[in-house]
């Protein structure tokens, strides 16, 4: 038994003429997303080694982890009322 989907049933047409242009069609479409998407990932990949290079040149300090950080003690609250207990027995 042999389950299909109505809206993934995608049917060529017969004539094999038309029939090569749509897949022509379909491998362009795919080809040029394909360059699309290394030309977006290319770009994003030296705009961020030139922004690094960049700080590294200008000798911008780095902020680090301990000036965002807030020394102290705490103790945990709990404001609700606690569980009732089971009882066995």
């Amino acid at each position: 038994m042999r389950i299909r989907s109505p809206s993934l049933n995608l049917r060529l047409p017969r004539h094999p003429w038309l029939r090569a242009l749509l897949i022509a069609l379909g491998a362009l479409l795919l080809a040029g997303l394909l360059t699309v998407g290394l030309a977006v990932g290319v770009a994003l990949l030296v705009s961020g080694a030139l922004v690094a290079l960049l700080r590294r040149w200008l000798g911008r300090p780095r902020e680090t982890a301990t000036a965002r950080v807030i020394e102290g003690e705490f103790e945990v609250i709990d404001s609700r009322p606690p569980l009732p207990r089971a009882r066995n027995g």
